[in-house]
Order: structure tokens, then C-alpha cells, then sequence
């Protein structure tokens, strides 16, 4: 599957559900209408947290600066309706960030939608997401902080299909479209842009514990802004071992073709490059502790209008310490690389690690503590930019309130 773009201020452990649009939302709703005729549970979780922060170097520059203190309120209401066939589930959700230096404070808003149909041979699904974020204090993958306060409207929405063929084989189709735009584009250095994707997957069970898979891959990526126009074409073989209940590792394999035309007033370039895709996991579950790695090497989409190669790895780990407390540690870096150099004025070198501990003093209230380091090369500059930064924040998730009818 295709993974868009993460929120990099998730630094408590818990899950923070990001985002969609109302016409999304609406669009979706309507599609899943028919599939909630039946007898339905409906639910709502609230939930809500507050915590404080310092940082050295909040808006990880090489140039002076000031150290950071400020506080940061987040807010969700998560609802479903559920049959024994079908899900729906919305997520609105709102952060607001107060700095010592005010020229820091944003208010971000985030909404995702989930929905599922399930029946004995397929599984259809649309999901939807959007954010309204600021730039100077939200750092997505794709574009990294940047030093002016400039708003980052991003959309996007996901429908898959899968169908079981045998018992043992599966079909499996799905498509991405994202949409991000950004406040006085281009003048700021951002470039809005549309990216759309469609993978098939054909799956095997080869035996009890593997399963083999070969996938086909497109892609599309449109920043008319800066005349730039890529198609991507590839594919991977995959296979899926699982070593116990506990122990699985997951491995694809293939390789990309990709042509773009760079069209506008200073230059023209029509240029393709080629290269491998993969995406190597293992996750284990130990008698308490949980353990995941991830690598990848693929092409995505950025916010300075072209695509780029980008390579990563991830790794989390999870230790309960008795009964009401944890600890955990994130570990996270990425290398961003334009095809062909096009577009290396912004490639980099990024690294950011995350320790911290929990303590639920109540089934509803927790108690955390962490602390980030990050670090950044930009490949053009002479000198890195790091920052460290601590939180200390207390959350709220209230019970879960649900209804028939």
C-alpha cells in the first residue's frame, strides 16, 4: 500500500489519528450508506491532552536562535458506527500551540475518515484524510519545518478492494489521491501539487507460515507550479514469513521506471531514472515488550514541486514496567534525493530519536515524559541543525459511550 506523509508531533507514544475534508467526509458517507441497514452500534471516545514543552532549537535552523517554552492542547472526538458487516469511523480532532515567542503559536485541524464493508469473499474499503497545518511548527516528511508561518492544506482519499479468489489466493486493487497546497505558492520556496497512485496486488498462501505476493505499482505526480509532470511505473515481489504467533517478517523486492518533463520559464527538461523499491519488516512480540523495524527505498512526493527518492528506516520499542507504567523508544531517519539532482538545493539527511515513559494513574488519565533529539543535513549547507527538546504532558481518554438502534 501507499503511505502518504506522517505528523511528526505525535512525541507522547499515544496514537494521534490524523486527518479530511468535509466533502470528502460527505462523499464517503454517502457510499457507505447501504452498508448500515442493519442492526448498528454507535460510539464516541473523547479524549484530550495538554502538555508542555521546551525546545533549544524549535524550528531546527543553522542560523541564531532562541530557545523555545510553550504548551500544546490536543483535542479529538472519535465516532463510529458499527454492524457485524461494516464500520464507519470519523476523527475530528484540533491542536492548538502556544510559544513563549508568539510568532510560534498555531491552531491545526484534522479530521480522518475510515469505512469498511466486509462480506465472505471481498472487503472494500474508503478512507479519507486532511489536515490544515502550519509550517513553521508541523513537520511533514515531505517538506520538512520551514522558517515562514504558511498554512499546508493537504487532502487526500483511499479506496481498496480486495477479493479472496480460493482459499488460499487474493486480489487485491488500491488507489491513492493526495492534494496539498500551501499559502502564497510559489513565493514562499512550497509548491502545491497532486499525487495519485493505483497499486494490484496478486497474494498466495504457500504454506501455514508464508505467503508470497506480486504487486504492480503507478504513480502520478502533477506541480503545475513549477511545470513539472512524473509518471512512475514498477513492481515488486514480497514475501511474508511468519516465524510464530509472535515473530513475523515481511520482504518486497522490485524496481521502478520513472520519466518526468520539467516545463516553465527557465528551464525544460525531459529526463527519466530508474532504481530499486523495497520494504524489509519484522515486528516481534516478546512476553511484554514489543519490538519493530522497518526499511524502505522508494519515490514520494515533495513539497518543493518534484518528486524524490527517499530512503528510511524506523525502529520502535515498547517495555511495560509494571502494571500502570511503560517506556518506549522511537528511532527514525530518512535520506531525501532528487532524481537525477533535479531539485538538490533541498536534499537532506535527517535523524530524530524519541525516549520516553508513561504512567496511567487512572483508567482514564495518563501521566508522560519525553525527550526528542533531532538532526538535519541539508546536502548544499555547511553546517547541520540539531535540537533537543522535553515534554511533560498528562492525557484524558474518557470512556467509551455507545448506542443502539
Amino acid at each position: 500500500c501507499t503511505t502518504i506523509v506522517r505528523d511528526r508531533e505525535n512525541t507522547t507514544g499515544i496514537c494521534c489519528l490524523t486527518a479530511a475534508t468535509p466533502g470528502m467526509v460527505a462523499a464517503a458517507l454517502l457510499l457507505a450508506t447501504p452498508w448500515t441497514v442493519m442492526a448498528a452500534e454507535w460510539s464516541a471516545e473523547p479524549r484530550a491532552s495538554i502538555m508542555s514543552e521546551f525546545n533549544d532549537n524549535r524550528s531546527l535552523t543553522t542560523g541564531p536562535h532562541d530557545s523555545a517554552f510553550g504548551y500544546v492542547v490536543d483535542a479529538g472526538l472519535p465516532l463510529s458506527l458499527r454492524n457485524p458487516a461494516s464500520e464507519i469511523s470519523l476523527i475530528p480532532r484540533t491542536r492548538y500551540q502556544h510559544y513563549d515567542d508568539q510568532s510560534l503559536d498555531s491552531e491545526d485541524y484534522f479530521l480522518n475518515l475510515h469505512s469498511q464493508l466486509d462480506t465472505p469473499v471481498a472487503q472494500w474499503q474508503f478512507n479519507a484524510s486532511g489536515s490544515s497545518t502550519s509550517t513553521l511548527t508541523t513537520e511533514f516528511q515531505d517538506v520538512g519545518l520551514v522558517t515562514e508561518q504558511k498554512r499546508r492544506i493537504g487532502w487526500d482519499v483511499n479506496p481498496s478492494f480486495k477479493y479472496k479468489m480460493t482459499e488460499r489466493s487474493s486480489f487485491r486493487v488500491s488507489g491513492v489521491y493526495d492534494n496539498v497546497s500551501y499559502d502564497d505558492s510559489p513565493n514562499n520556496g512550497l509548491v502545491d501539487s497532486v499525487y495519485s497512485t493505483v497499486d494490484v496486488n496478486l497474494s498466495h498462501l504457500a504454506s501455514e507460515r508464508t505467503t508470497v505476493s506480486v504487486t504492480g505499482l503507478y504513480s502520478k505526480f502533477e506541480a503545475n507550479q513549477s511545470g513539472n509532470q512524473t509518471l512512475n511505473i514498477g513492481g515488486q515481489l514480497g514475501v511474508d514469513y511468519q516465524f510464530s504467533e509472535k515473530n513475523r517478517l515481511t520482504i518486497s523486492y522490485g524496481y521502478r521506471q520513472t520519466d518526468y518533463v520539467i516545463t516553465n520559464s527557465s528551464v525544460n527538461i525531459s529526463d527519466s531514472s530508474s532504481g530499486r523499491i523495497y520494504n524489509t519488516g519484522w515486528l516481534y512480540q516478546m512476553e511484554t515488550a514489543r519490538i519493530s523495524l522497518n526499511l524502505t527505498q522508494s519515490v514520494l512526493p515533495s513539497g518543493f514541486g518534484v518528486l524524490i527518492e527517499s530512503r528510511e528506516a524506523r525502529i520502535e520499542y515498547d517495555q511495560p514496567l509494571g502494571q500502570r507504567t511503560s517506556s518506549f523508544i522511537n528511532a527514525h531517519g530518512f535520506q531525501h534525493r532528487g532524481l537525477n539532482g533535479v531539485g538538490a538545493v533541498n536534499d537532506r539527511d535527517y535523524g530524530r530519536a524519541v525516549v520516553g515513559a508513561r504512567w496511567r494513574m487512572t483508567p482514564y488519565w495518563l501521566l508522560f515524559a519525553t525527550y526528542a533529539y533531532t538532526w538535519q543535513q541539508f546536502l548544499n549547507a555547511t553546517e547541520s541543525a540539531s535540537s533537543n527538546a522535553v515534554f511533560l504532558g498528562v492525557s484524558y481518554a474518557d470512556r467509551r459511550y455507545s448506542w443502539s438502534r
